[in-house]
């Protein structure tokens, strides 16, 4: 029989597989999109809006995760989160309508909602605190990663194994975690101490949202997530090629800069951000650094490849505060509502992503007229993007200021 603290390093390993793969499955339909308008007729514009479903049921769900962690511990959660992963990939495999396709997306996100918030749980309940920033920068490191392979090799296993192989790929791995963590979870100890129904948890949880210095936490994670998946998540590449002339080779690979940058340091950043104090100083750090290089970014002047290329790995790092904000939260609340605060930031994160990826869209088309009218004496300035993008040194100083807020009193 396994120790107790044995299978919780095990189950933390399968949580951290199970966050990179949430990762993986949300920007899968980058490259699957295309197998669906060949096999069902639909444009890339209709997949994708199918497989939004994926967002909708992961973003309603957080609360309600982190209530169940809550209450039930990770014994059974984790499991059923794998058993729906699977369930919907396989659905997703099979696509052979629209109806499927939604089914299998909103599946997917229902048991992905359990994928990242699982690690970060296991680690705030079993983990010594001052270690919880190395753990939370680990979660978040492999879910970069699972991102970053959802775009390059899953790409190749599809040209090199076909549709359905490498989508079963998928599937036979959802299922061997979910083997693992039925194994490993047996005789787990979890002693809960949320006693109170579900209606009144989530008025707990909505009671959060009272405490101003936790709120403001959960608007800075927002403002930087909001900022991150609109650039480097979506537009970043566009940018590029439309305000500096650059093409597409050039400009994914100041894309991938951002991302390898964010990646790196949220794996090292834990080492180093590990006491209240540090935490504080890093948080108030890597906003400050945020709002310069935005600010910095928004000078109506065409830079060159190289400061462009400082630029997007200053912005990669600055955006490892939202893993600093994770590890501050357990301050502002009780233990036995900890779950439930780390599930609220991540809707606010998720919420945040999405709301920059479609504000970025509607500000570039509203202002899209003034193209035609110089108000830059500079040339080859492309005006429509240039004050689209003054968006970012506006959402960072908002995070700036909420940060300075929260956490002048942090004992």
């Amino acid at each position: 029989m396994l120790k107790q603290n044995i299978k919780v390093y095990l189950l933390f390993i399968i949580g951290l597989c199970f966050a990179g793969m949430s990762f993986f499955l949300q920007v899968l339909p980058v490259n699957t999109a295309d197998h669906f308008t060949h096999t069902l007729g639909l444009t890339t514009a209709n997949v994708i809006n199918l497989a939004s479903f994926y967002l909708l049921t992961y973003a309603i769900m957080q609360i309600p995760v982190g209530i169940i962690f809550d209450k039930y511990g990770i014994k059974w959660v984790l499991p059923i989160g794998l058993f729906f992963t699977a369930l919907g990939s396989l659905f997703y495999l099979i696509g052979s309508n629209s109806v499927l396709i939604i089914l299998g997306r909103a599946l997917t996100g229902l048991g992905c909602s359990v994928g990242y918030i699982s690690g970060i749980f296991i680690a705030v309940k079993y983990f010594p605190a001052k270690h919880l920033v190395i753990y939370v920068s680990l979660v978040e490191g492999i879910s970069t990663l699972g991102a970053i392979i959802a775009t390059t090799t899953f790409n190749n296993l599809l040209i090199n194994f076909g549709w359905n192989i490498a989508n079963a790929m998928i599937v036979i791995f959802c299922l061997v975690l979910l083997i693992f963590s039925l194994f490993f979870s047996r005789g787990l100890i979890y002693q809960s101490s949320a006693t109170s129904s579900l209606k009144t948890s989530l008025n707990q949880a909505i009671s959060l949202l009272k405490n101003k210095r936790l709120l403001a936490v959960f608007i800075y994670s927002f403002c930087a997530w909001l900022i991150m998946m609109s650039f480097a998540g979506y537009w970043l590449k566009y940018y590029m090629i439309h305000m500096h002339k650059y093409n597409v080779d050039q400009a994914l690979h100041l894309a991938s800069l951002y991302w390898i940058a964010f990646f790196v340091t949220n794996v090292i950043i834990g080492f180093f951000v590990n006491t209240l104090n540090r935490c504080k100083i890093g948080l108030f750090v890597l906003s400050l650094m945020s709002l310069i290089t935005y600010c910095y970014m928004a000078i109506p002047v065409l830079f060159s490849y190289v400061q462009l290329s400082v630029v997007a790995i200053l912005g990669g790092v600055t955006t490892t505060g939202v893993i600093v904000a994770f590890s501050i939260i357990p301050k502002f609340v009780s233990k036995e509502l900890t779950g439930t605060a780390l599930a609220v930031n991540n809707t606010f994160i998720i919420i945040g992503g999405y709301v920059g990826q479609v504000l970025f869209g509607k500000i570039l088309d509203k202002v899209h007229f003034l193209k035609n009218y110089p108000i830059f004496t500079l040339r080859n300035i492309q005006q429509d993007y240039y004050l689209t993008v003054l968006m970012y040194p506006f959402f960072a100083l908002v995070g700036f200021i909420v940060v300075v807020y929260a956490i002048r009193k942090i004992r």
